[in-house]
């Protein structure tokens, strides 16, 4: 074999190599990235879920006298938005016409609770209200209740 056949095939595994490596790790970063909030944060937004929202946006997220929040309904509204975007929105009009009386610590974790029903994976991170990821990013999966 040529050396320049020879130093051909070595480049072409060198790239696939270290293209292999960086595909796996891009998939891992992309997947961290979508774990913006812990599973403890999302279960105790579940309970303030439950007493804070469930009569107007109904116990399953599917929406009464206020917009679903799940599925196609809460991807189209908010989707393009970032975490940040919500959370400020969440703080400063919900409850409705008690906008603002939640603990931040409330509001984040009710926040992590209708996330993670929208398919978001949780992880190590705590959600921050300052968080810039956009929504759709990490919405693994669009499923409206029923």
């Amino acid at each position: 074999m040529k050396p320049s056949n020879q130093r051909f095939i070595l480049l072409s595994a060198l790239i696939g190599t270290t293209t292999g490596f960086g595909l796996c790790f891009d998939t891992a970063a992309a997947q961290s990235n979508r774990a913006i909030f812990t599973q403890e944060q999302a279960d105790l937004g579940r309970s303030g879920y439950l007493v804070d929202c469930a009569s107007c946006h109904n116990a399953d997220l599917s929406g009464g006298s206020a917009p679903a929040l799940i599925g196609q309904t809460f991807k189209t509204n908010w989707g393009k938005h970032t975490v940040a975007d919500l959370y400020t929105y969440m703080k400063g009009m919900m409850p409705m016409c008690d906008g603002g009386s939640l603990s931040d610590s409330e509001y984040r974790d009710i926040l992590a609770f209708i996330l993670s029903k929208n398919g978001a994976v949780t992880g190590l991170q705590e959600l921050t209200p300052t968080a810039t990821t956009t929504i759709d990013n990490i919405i693994v999966h669009v499923h409206d209740a029923h």
